[in-house]
């Protein structure tokens, strides 16, 4: 498992939700992230699915109040 180039690809996605400015792009965005999942299925362990699909839920949350605000 190149927990690395995971890594690295998550925070990308992640960069990628922040700078969505419309509820449009956060579902592309949401998207993008189901993608990223499924490319690394079968190299990522149960506990790193949990945490990341939590960790991307919340930022999605976050962003999705912050865009709603505006």
């Amino acid at each position: 498992m190149d927990i690395f180039k995971i890594h690295q690809e998550f925070n990308w996605v992640n960069q990628v939700l922040f700078s969505s400015q419309t509820e449009k792009h956060i579902e592309y965005c949401v998207n993008l992230f189901n993608n990223f999942m499924n490319k690394w299925r079968f190299e990522m362990t149960d506990d790193l699915k949990i945490t990341f699909d939590r960790d991307f839920n919340e930022n999605c949350l976050f962003q999705t109040e912050k865009v709603l605000s505006l």
